[in-house]
């Protein structure tokens, strides 16, 4: 009887235990964007969550693109008052050409743990002009007459934007292929502290692009080669009405007359001491006019730029009482970072007042991609949600979520709104559905968006189920492991 005991523990309890660990970790995987131009990459991220060490992965291989670098990062994670390590390893793709492409259902395997991903569809747009220019291309700049050699220059995507709405600004340095100097941008670092802080524009949300590094590209200027040096690149997205002004930047260098340059050009010149001299570069003024948005009950709150509504749930068919799983990923150009969680109507109030919501909305987390080497901010931002129903139905989920926001490019506000309809039933098994539902348009503003919205609170915090779960779990391993004790020491 006693070995029957021990057998029973072993292969029961121990297996319990082990699962109920395992639940904590899911690996998930998320795709970028899925409409791109061709300049920017697709991304698969895979995140480990609770691991210390860096797992190998093996990425499928998409037809159409070539991979690219694979980038991993390190993101602590408070859950229930404990912090976690969280591993994200993301896998880059270049489009090989512009065009629509279909990324099959593929598998990923970590730690013997395998994660199922249905895959997309991705469309990939043609090359977007850029303002300004790129490596190798012709760039649109304005030579000065008096230095046309060398010259500083600052420029804006955009001469008027909406408050809200992203402009680009670059300052570079342009010099000539047949420039007689060899310039040195040793004192650059201790200038541009205070340069900086005549370009950086008041009352504004700053994406900086992170440039390191001083490294001449080339570009065609005029029909003249010339290389040129970005000092600072970076998106602004203005909070408020007004000009932004930015006055003259200046930037003193230390240049060489190259003279009795050797024949062999991989022989270093050596110019003499009485040849070095200080030259000053500086740029002309700019003005960026910023425009108010047109009246909307929500101006000034709403998301400004290009979006698209794409969600996910586990199962569409749920009982009473119990929860489905709920993401929702905004996507599209603009101030990703900023984006705010999709409005939740009571739709209570579209019948009666007072009346019962018929889901509650739980917000699980939130995670956000972001591009910041381009000209425009793109990338996405996930609300992960559990939802809740509270009676038996029906329940479209555009009467819950609506996400609003003002295109810049049509001067118009939309709504983007789920498709998904909950199908809710007193009793009986569910079978979980696996959806992906991309939004289809974009669609009026309803007042049921609006409805009760002034009586939301953000002060009052949901119950966290995933600490509630991790708790009950914690106390079942320890009753676990006190009759696993009882049994093997009882005398």
């Amino acid at each position: 009887m006693r070995i029957f005991q021990r057998f029973f523990v072993l292969f029961f309890c121990v297996p319990l235990i082990v699962s109920g660990q395992q639940n904590d970790n899911t690996i998930s995987i998320e795709l970028s964007a899925s409409t791109f131009s061709i300049e920017r990459p697709f991304t698969i991220a895979v995140t480990v969550p609770n691991s210390e060490n860096r797992p190998q992965i093996d990425f499928p291989d998409i037809v159409g693109f070539t991979k690219r670098a694979t980038t991993t990062s390190v993101k602590m994670v408070d859950t229930g008052g404990e912090p976690i390590t969280n591993q994200i390893i993301t896998q880059a793709y270049v489009a090989n050409g512009p065009g629509v492409y279909r990324v099959q259902p593929f598998s990923i395997t970590v730690n013997g743990v395998t994660v199922l991903s249905e895959g997309t569809v991705l469309l990939v747009r043609p090359t977007i002009t850029s303002p300004f220019g790129g490596t190798g291309t012709t760039a649109s700049v304005k030579i000065p007459t008096e230095s046309g050699a060398a010259f500083l220059t600052l420029r804006s995507g955009k001469s008027a934007v909406f408050v809200g709405e992203g402009f680009a600004m670059r300052l570079s340095l342009f010099v000539s292929d047949t420039y007689p100097f060899e310039l040195r941008f040793d004192g650059v670092d201790a200038q541009l502290p205070a340069v900086l802080k005549q370009l950086r524009p008041t009352n504004v949300w700053e994406e900086d692009a992170g440039i390191s590094e001083l490294k001449g590209q080339p570009v065609v200027v005029n029909g003249r080669p010339f290389r040129e040096y970005v000092i600072f690149q970076g998106v602004f997205f203005p909070l408020s009405v007004g000009s932004i002004e930015i006055p003259t930047l200046k930037l003193t260098l230390v240049r060489a007359r190259q003279e009795n340059r050797a024949p062999d050009k991989s022989v270093p010149t050596k110019p003499a001491a009485d040849l070095v001299e200080p030259v000053t570069f500086q740029t002309s003024p700019l003005t960026v006019i910023v425009r108010p948005l047109p009246p909307h009950p929500l101006r000034g709150q709403v998301a400004v730029g290009r979006f698209r509504l794409v969600e996910s749930i586990d199962r569409t068919a749920v009982p009473v009482g119990k929860s489905a799983r709920y993401s929702v990923r905004i996507e599209g150009e603009g101030n990703i970072a900023s984006l705010q969680p999709p409005l939740i109507s009571e739709l209570g109030s579209q019948s009666a007042i007072g009346a019962a919501t018929p889901v509650e909305a739980l917000p699980a987390g939130t995670t956000q991609q972001i591009d910041r080497t381009g000209e425009e901010i793109v990338g996405s931002k996930t609300f992960t949600y559990f939802l809740v129903p509270r009676r038996a139905g029906q329940v479209p989920l555009s009467g819950v979520f609506g996400f609003v926001y003002f295109d810049p490019l049509t001067a118009r506000y939309d709504t983007l709104r789920p498709q998904t309809t909950l199908r809710v039933a007193e009793t009986g098994a569910t079978s979980a559905v696996e959806a992906t539902i991309p939004s289809p348009g974009l669609s009026n503003t309803g007042d049921a968006l609006y409805a009760n919205l002034n009586q939301m609170s953000s002060v009052d915090k949901p119950l966290n189920l995933v600490a509630l779960t991790r708790a009950v779990a914690n106390v079942l391993l320890v009753l676990m492991i006190l009759g696993m004790i009882f049994v093997f020491f009882r005398k």
